[in-house]
């Protein structure tokens, strides 16, 4: 669905496996683009791209601000230690994980309401300062992580991170 009189453009569309992208309002800046033969949308001559997130609403504005003033997300269980990658805010950007040191692996894990918390912080970091912050969200259950510089390299995939079969 399209505005009657958009002030911003390019809008698209997906029917099928063909994108419609309209550049402007006149009949000569609507493009159909098929799926390329690496499964990808060559949309190049139409202009720079880059991948972005969800569309910014007041819903989700303040479900942020919920999320991000709900103190029980910055404190630890047993098990669990506070992590940052904004020392300078502690202790407001610091959130509870575990280390996962399974064999071949060490990372971060993270309750799914705390995910929920560090995936908000960044979001609104981004939204600050989109240089110097990956844009994060959530597409369902898992976690998108859109690295600010990379996402406008060809063939660039953002990383999507699912929760393991504890539901972390």
């Amino acid at each position: 669905m399209y505005p009657i009189a958009p002030g911003w453009y390019p809008l698209a569309v997906s029917r099928t496996i063909c994108l419609v992208v309209f550049t402007g309002e006149a009949a000569c800046q609507r493009h159909d683009v098929a799926l390329g033969e690496n499964g990808r949308y060559p949309l190049g001559e139409l202009g720079r791209w880059f991948l972005s997130g969800p569309t910014r609403t007041r819903e989700r504005f303040h479900r942020q601000l919920d999320v991000l003033r709900d103190a029980k997300r910055h404190y630890p269980r047993p098990g669990e230690i506070v992590v940052t990658c904004d020392p300078d805010n502690l202790p407001v950007s610091g959130f509870p994980a575990r280390i996962d040191t399974s064999p071949g692996a060490r990372a971060l894990v993270f309750r799914p309401e705390i995910a929920e918390a560090v995936a908000v912080w960044c979001a609104t970091s981004h939204d600050l300062a989109p240089g110097d912050h990956p844009l994060v969200y959530f597409d369902g259950d898992t976690l998108v992580d859109v690295h600010q510089h990379r996402r406008i390299d060809d063939g660039y995939l953002p990383l999507r991170i699912a929760p393991d079969q504890d539901g972390n």
